[in-house]
This record gives C-alpha cells, structure tokens and sequence, in this order.
C-alpha cells in the first residue's frame, strides 16, 4: 500500500456554474524499493463551485477515511475566499491540526489551469511526533 493524495480539477463554466473531474493520485513504493506514481481520473462534479468542492471534499474524506490528521494542504491555482473558507472550516471538523493553504506552482497551473482546488494528507494513519532530548 502506498500513502494517497486526492486532486481536483474545476473548470469554469460561466459565471457561477463549474463542471470538474477527481483524479486520485496514488504514491507508493514495493518490498524492493521501487516507487510507482499512479492516477486515475474518478467523479465528475457538476454544478456551482462551492457546491462541487465541498462534495468533492467530503467525498475524499469518505473514501479516504484513515488520515494522519497532523496535517493537510489545500492546494489551489485560483479559488474564491469563501471556497477555501469552508474546505478549511470542513477540514478542522474533522480533526485536521494544521491547515496549510499553498498555490499550485506553475506546472500544475498550466495543466490544470484556473479554479482548481485540491486537499492532500497522508492517509495511513496518525504517525506522532516523538520529541527526543
């Protein structure tokens, strides 16, 4: 098994309206040190933004349900405020610690392009922070 992140892409389709696309992006490696990147595209979400990215967001947390909740990104190439105000308000319901928000560089905003937002977490399980003196 491999650690898992989720990715999604929005596109705009007029003033209010979105239409995107899940793809979930998986990271791993096998039992002789070999890494494997994997994708495959998953739902597709229709309707206004707000509403498509907070499905998105609990469908993620759904289907990935074992996260290390230390800490969690919402990463994004251009998103409204009360978008990211509500996946963060939705992310510290369940229990996330640290919520950083970052923009996507310029190789995924160029794939991706405008309003695409997307959460990442390690999702094997919490891993405490030993502290040794």
């Amino acid at each position: 098994g491999g650690e898992y992140v989720s990715a999604l892409v929005a596109v705009n389709k007029g003033k209010i309206a979105s239409c995107s696309v899940q793809a979930d992006l998986t990271i791993g490696g096998d039992q002789r040190g070999n890494c494997y990147l994997g994708m495959i595209a998953g739902k597709k979400y229709k309707g206004p933004m707000k509403k498509v990215v907070m499905s998105y967001v609990n469908d993620t947390l759904e289907a990935f349900a074992n996260p290390d909740l230390e800490q969690v990104f919402i990463t994004y190439s251009t998103a409204p405020d009360e978008v990211l105000e509500a996946v963060e308000d939705r992310l510290k319901e369940v229990g996330f610690k640290r919520i950083d928000k970052t923009h996507a560089g310029g190789t995924v905003s160029a794939y991706c392009g405008p309003h695409c937002l997307g959460i990442l977490y390690f999702n094997d399980g919490a891993h405490p922070i030993e502290v040794k003196e």
